[in-house]
């Protein structure tokens, strides 16, 4: 359209008349708007010569285009160049218009929002808070420009990570909205989203809930049911519902929305498209991946059709069912999507583009989950270049690629060396970002991770403890970071010996997280998990099996029965049920997650696991390598099972299985790879300790060593635990030799029998390749009269649900 506008202008008024710049200018900023970077650029450039020439450098009108240009500039990405262009421009705005001016001010605010689009998100703040104080001395402190200056200082605030700031400010501007403007004004109830907004990021998804849906209802009550407004903040509601883990109501509020947008709206709006956009991401967190997928890729198609295979969300659409590729293990798949994707983002937006960053670096994340850790290493590196070289060393991006980098060579089993660089990039996040902001107590966790499997576990300590100062109470922001630190440091304890301060600590976060933020949202669900296994590692694991089992019921009936909190813990559950002598059960467990994660036609669970390994087949590969648990200690889900499958007299189907393992492992991975150490490592174990021809039926009662100081403690699962009620008593075992198999650099200590129904040491099954154990180690299962390395369990616990039950959601019980 604006193309014939253009040239009849030109040929009617000639090409410097006022009205042609105009139409000029309206067919640039609608080039910008449409995502035409390119050319809005390049026509901005030209109209800015064209008015410097014809109306002088310092004219009202040449000035409004130069910010146009600016603004083009910061939109396209390119923020180095709309960063110049604006600070240049206020210069010049204050030298001709003075500091006063609305326009001096306009392009302060915009030079803030560039900013904060950048994600330098603290010099926004800074540049909004400076902003606000001059508009309330010139305009007045009840002006709406200089309370729209304090919104946007609170949302930058936010964003930066200050959130106990971020909500005093929303506080105190929603008292001063409310004031000024009443409750029902459109701009106190935006403040009242965001106000919700900040609660929901500092981890009070409570509180954020109540507010949205006090929100909700003010809105249908002032605007109507079928206003847009209303439909974000119902969208919003879900998303809320989501973060605090009830991802089954946040499907059925999403599809009811979905139903009203496609009604309101019709079948090809923008917001239709969001809706189910929205919709697959939430069915996605319920473990429905086929729906998901299937959602996804409809949507694409459609997205293709309406808006052209270019358009950012159609590629953003792709990216998102490139993610659930790999949570369904598909990681081939992931791959092949994730390059053809870096391909049409650099077509489309250039190499440099935030967009083709972003795609890139998705791809190394591809090649990490897929166990290509070499070539996802030297993917990581250029992105890192190529964002510090476009965004800067302490752009948030950038310190991104950081951290991914620390976790590829954490993945990779390299910890020392992931330990390392997880301290260069925390010095330089604390620095850029601030010490409470979630991405710096992000790295300190991971850091507490890697020094843990280093086997530097006082190092862990000593990093970990002191994030306990910033938590002032249980609903201060940043809970949830706190929580999954609490849960590491808590593992870090016990690994020193510590048993009962890990077990007072992450049970007290259990306890808070479970008041504060209400019960099966993931910070909860990790602490309450870590508990549990940490239970089960000492004396009590009947009771972490009971408290698994309600846990697991919880998070099937707000997440889902497939979701990913839900398999978590059912992995843990059938952990525990090994370590309480329930071998059965714990097979049963296993099983039943195996038969949830795959689709039908094998003679059993373990049957797809087995012949998926001796193909390679990377999705059950990625089923087998899952862990429970926050840090990769105990056995992956496909050795947990050969452990309960040796427990319950089952010693051939265990071997066969661990093969196969190996077979699939070495074929996806490098030799070194952990996951392929491990079940080399339980192979090897269960060889060495195979039957003889004339095993001894019994085993004579010998005298259990004294307990190790608690210092030297440096395995999970090394205390000896009681007898379970009415269970014989267990065999007594000879001190082994001095051979330990701690990991490297852990304390030395004494190595004895763990009792006759407890699997092996955590640490000797996950990451470490363990000294050879002593003859004496092997006991004989009175139900096989076989020896085993995991000896057969006496007693049997009550099977739970999640073993048992038909696949029905446990809410229609």
């Amino acid at each position: 359209m604006f193309e014939g506008l253009v040239t009849d202008h030109i040929r009617v008024f000639g090409p410097d008349h006022p009205s042609t710049l105009h139409c000029r200018r309206e067919r640039a900023s609608a080039w910008r708007e449409s995502d035409e970077h390119a050319l809005a650029l390049a026509e901005f450039a030209s109209l800015a010569a064209d008015h410097t020439r014809i109306n002088g450098p310092d004219h009202p009108q040449t000035l409004e285009i130069r910010q146009d240009l600016a603004r083009s500039y910061a939109q396209a990405g390119d923020h180095r160049r709309a960063t110049e262009a604006f600070v240049a421009l206020i210069a010049d705005r204050c030298r001709i218009q003075g500091p006063d001016h609305w326009g001096t001010l306009d392009t302060r605010w915009w030079h803030a929002f560039a900013r904060d689009s950048a994600g330098d998100h603290r010099l926004a703040g800074e540049l909004f808070d400076a902003l606000a104080a001059d508009r309330a001395r010139i305009l007045g402190s009840d002006h709406l420009e200089t309370l729209h200056a304090r919104q946007c200082h609170a949302t930058s605030c936010r964003a930066a990570g200050n959130l106990r700031q971020a909500l005093q400010l929303f506080e105190t501007l929603l008292a001063d909205r409310v004031r000024i403007a009443g409750p029902d004004h459109p701009e106190t109830l935006n403040t009242r989203l965001l106000l919700a907004w900040t609660h929901r990021t500092s981890g009070n998804h409570l509180r954020s809930i109540r507010l949205n849906e006090a929100l909700v209802r003010d809105r249908i009550r002032i605007q109507g049911p079928d206003h847009p407004a209303v439909f974000t903040a119902r969208s919003i509601l879900a998303t809320d519902r989501g973060f605090a883990g009830l991802h089954r109501r946040a499907v059925a509020d999403r599809e009811q929305l979905a139903t009203d947008s496609a009604r309101v709206h019709g079948p090809e709006h923008p917001d239709r498209f969001l809706e189910r956009s929205l919709l697959a991401q939430e069915v996605r967190e319920t473990g429905e991946l086929d729906r998901a997928g299937d959602l996804l890729a409809r949507l694409v198609t459609d997205r293709t059709r309406s808006q052209g295979p270019d358009h950012p969300s159609t590629l953003d659409e792709r990216a998102e069912l490139a993610y659930i590729r790999r949570l369904a293990g598909r990681h081939h798949q992931e791959v092949a999507e994730s390059q053809a994707l870096v391909a049409d983002h650099e077509r489309v937006h250039g190499p440099d583009h935030p967009a083709a960053l972003t795609a890139r670096s998705n791809l190394a994340h591809a090649l990490r989950h897929g166990w290509r850790h070499h070539r996802a290493q030297v993917m990581y590196q250029s992105v890192l270049a190529d964002r510090g070289r476009v965004l800067g060393a302490d752009h948030p991006d950038t310190l991104d690629v950081r951290d991914s980098i620390a976790r590829n060579l954490f993945d990779a089993g390299r910890h020392a060396e992931a330990a390392a660089y997880y301290r260069d990039a925390l010095a330089l996040a604390g620095e850029a970002l601030g010490p409470e902001h979630s991405t710096v107590r992000e790295l300190r966790r991971d850091l507490g991770k890697a020094l843990i499997l280093s086997g530097a576990l006082d190092a862990a300590v000593a990093e970990l403890s002191p994030m306990a100062d910033d938590w002032d109470g249980p609903s201060g922001p940043g809970l949830p970071d706190l929580v999954h630190a609490g849960c590491v440091l808590a593992y870090a304890l016990h690994l020193t010996g510590e048993q009962q301060a890990a077990l007072r600590l992450v049970g007290g976060l259990a306890t808070t997280a479970t008041a504060a933020l209400g019960g099966p949202d993931e910070a909860t669900v990790t602490a309450r998990t870590s508990h549990a296994l940490l239970l089960a590692e000492g004396t009590r694991p009947l009771r972490a099996v009971v408290r698994l089992e309600e846990l697991a019921e919880t998070c099937a009936e707000s997440a889902g029965p497939r979701s990913r909190p839900t398999l978590d813990v059912r992995r843990s559950l059938a952990h525990a049920r090994l370590r309480a002598g329930d071998a059965d059960g714990a097979v049963q467990v296993y099983e039943r997650i195996i038969a949830d994660r795959t689709t039908v036609g094998y003679a059993s669970p373990t049957a797809v696991l087995l012949a998926g390994h001796a193909d390679a087949h990377d999705v059950a590969v990625s089923i087998g390598a899952q862990r429970p648990g926050p840090l990769p200690v105990f056995p992956s889900l496909a050795v947990g099972l050969a452990h309960a499958l040796v427990a319950a007299g089952r010693r051939d189907a265990a071997r066969e299985l661990l093969a196969a393992v190996c077979t699939g492992r070495e074929a996806l991975m490098d030799p070194g790879h952990p996951l392929a150490a491990e079940a080399r490592t339980a192979l090897a174990r269960l060889d060495r300790t195979a039957p003889h021809r004339t095993a001894p039926e019994t085993e004579p009662e010998q005298e259990r060593p004294p307990k190790p100081p608690a210092a030297a403690g440096a395995q999970l699962g090394r205390t000896p635990a009681a007898p379970l009620p009415g269970s014989a008593p267990a065999r007594r075992a000879a001190p082994p030799g001095p051979s330990s198999s701690g990991p490297p650099g852990a304390p030395a200590s004494p190595c004895w029998r763990s009792p006759p129904w407890a699997p092996p040491p955590i640490w000797s099954c996950a990451s470490f390749p363990p000294a050879a154990p002593p003859a004496s180690t092997t006991a004989t299962s009175p139900a096989s009269g076989s020896s085993s390395p995991w000896p057969a369990m006496p007693c049997s616990i009550r099977p739970s649900w999640t073993t048992t039950r038909a696949a029905s959601p446990p809410g229609s019980r």
